[in-house]
């Protein structure tokens, strides 16, 4: 038995050398190494390398192993269909939307020629994914801006639920109350009072989108500040990102990384011409 294994092992041998003659076979880096579009090329060409070695082998009279044969492409394609919104998404949209408010926001109140600290009540995120990993990202958001110096001279920071941040808004517009109560931990009376003309509210919402199989995922977050009491939206701001799902990694990839393997790639494929 073992001198035929070792027989059929040389066999196979014979056909791979052969095929390697008559392709002209290149070693690549390992999958993960590359891009996106170049990682799928991959998968795709050793299909076809695997459909082609199976020809040889007939034709020389070998029958090759089934399990030698493994259809990357195929698994990585039944992944890419069940795979869901990468959790990196979560963290690029906090980190996206708090940058720009720590900015955005205290430049408003300077040219607002505010002279006292405002309020900033904290909505949720609207989260448009199936999966909804994503509405947990304005409680993450509202900790940064609460923990930023230069925000917290401008703004105390107040959470609210979706439901109570639509309340105030519908409460304030167009018209001229009293000073309203907001709950708040830091006060011993659990609330605090703030005069509609210094507070602002924040919503937002997050959709992903899906292109190329499931292969492409883009989210898209849009946030508003809004001015309940004069109506007005006085910040609004888009945010979008691109993932690509890997068939090496088996999960998505940022555009940010993606960028950097076909770099690195590039830069070692200039070293060996």
């Amino acid at each position: 038995m073992a001198y035929r294994a070792l027989i059929t092992a040389n066999k196979v041998c014979l056909v791979l050398l052969s095929l390697t003659s008559l392709l002209g076979c290149e070693t690549h880096a390992p999958l993960t190494d590359y891009p996106y579009t170049q990682a799928w090329q991959q998968v795709a060409e050793a299909k076809q390398t695997n459909a082609a070695t199976q020809v040889v082998g007939l034709a020389l009279g070998v029958e090759i192993p089934a399990e030698m044969f493994d259809d990357a492409e195929q698994q990585a394609e039944e992944a890419s269909k069940d795979a869901s919104t990468p959790l990196q998404a979560l963290d690029e949209i906090v980190a996206d939307v708090s940058t720009y408010l720590v900015t955005a926001m205290p430049e408003y109140a300077n040219a607002a020629g505010t002279a006292w600290r405002l309020t900033l009540a904290v909505g949720t995120l609207i989260d448009g994914t199936q999966d909804k990993k994503l509405g947990s990202a304005m409680d993450r958001i509202a900790r940064k801006l609460i923990v930023n110096d230069q925000f917290r001279k401008h703004f105390k920071v107040l959470s609210s639920t979706e439901t109570e941040a639509s309340a105030i808004i519908q409460q304030l517009s167009g018209t001229h109350p009293d000073d309203i109560y907001l709950p708040d931990d830091d006060t011993a009376e659990g609330v605090a009072k703030v005069h509609p003309d210094d507070l602002y509210v924040l919503t937002g919402r997050t959709d992903v989108f899906s292109s190329n199989r499931n292969r492409v995922l883009k989210t898209v977050t849009i946030i508003d500040v809004q001015h309940p009491q004069s109506r007005q939206i006085v910040l609004s701001k888009e945010f979008a990102r691109t993932y690509y799902f890997h068939p090496g990694d088996m999960d998505y990839i940022s555009e940010a990384e993606n960028q950097r393997r076909a770099k690195a790639i590039a830069e070692l494929e200039a070293l060996g011409n």
